[in-house]
């Protein structure tokens, strides 16, 4: 009976099919990845990333692009977009998943630099995400003791972001750190620190050709001086951002 087994499982693991080559194309590509570490199967999802390591990336480049396309729809409704808006919890809950994935190139294919632009990305919806819950704490349960833990939180994960963006040189993920970190600033009750922020990221952002954070980080500006009670500070900037 042992050597039937033997033989049986000797013969299965023989039989087993080789991991799909997938085209770079199929949309079920990265399901299939995302499903199988959703499941904790690992082994799996390496054995298929490795047979396609060359046809992943153009994919994962995807998924960079349409974390900053849907950053900067919600953003067009500000720090209180949960009021206004969708909120940033499900690109949260989304960038949960893909970072199992982005992790795992990194460790099968070796490429740091993907991933730290993915992980930039991911701290800077963290920070958004958790300033959003501190306007909720704030506004909505008037627990202020917990919106400055939430608002704190959101600055930790902001300079990170920042920090992050600075290493791997990308300026546009610099300047959008920097509009978020002046928000949670602003409401941490620090308007010239917010100010400091603004006006980094302002330089980062006058360095691209025309971009909509140009203009976001004017407002910002404009809108915090209005704060201060110096209305010519803040009719400069605000026509500017126009």
């Amino acid at each position: 009976v042992l050597l039937v087994l033997s033989v049986s499982t000797a013969a299965n693991s023989q039989t087993r099919p080789s991991p799909p080559v997938m085209s770079e194309d199929d949309p079920a590509f990265i399901r299939i990845l995302l499903w199988q570490l959703d499941r904790g199967e690992t082994d799996h999802a390496a054995e298929i990333l490795k047979a396609n390591l060359t046809r992943i990336k153009p994919r994962l480049e995807a998924v960079i692009a349409d974390i900053d396309r849907e950053f900067d729809i919600l953003g067009r409704f500000g720090a209180v977009s949960i009021y206004f808006g969708p909120g940033y919890g499900d690109l949260d809950a989304s960038n949960e998943r893909y970072e199992k994935l982005f992790d795992l190139y990194r460790r099968l294919g070796g490429d740091e630099d993907l991933y730290k632009r993915f992980e930039a990305r991911k701290l800077r919806v963290d920070g958004a995400h958790y300033t959003n819950q501190g306007e909720i704490a704030c506004g909505d349960h008037l627990n202020w003791d917990e919106a400055q833990k939430l608002y704190q939180l959101s600055l930790d994960r902001l300079d990170a972001s920042y920090k992050m963006a600075q290493e791997i040189k990308d300026v546009r993920l610099m300047a959008s750190a920097k509009v978020n970190i002046g928000s949670a600033l602003i409401r941490l009750g620090r308007p010239d620190d917010a100010i400091k922020a603004y006006n980094e990221g302002l330089a980062q952002a006058d360095t691209m050709p025309a971009d909509l954070y140009k203009g976001l980080l004017r407002l910002n500006l404009g809108n915090t001086y209005v704060w201060l009670g110096q209305p010519d500070k803040s009719l400069a900037y605000s026509q500017q951002a126009l």
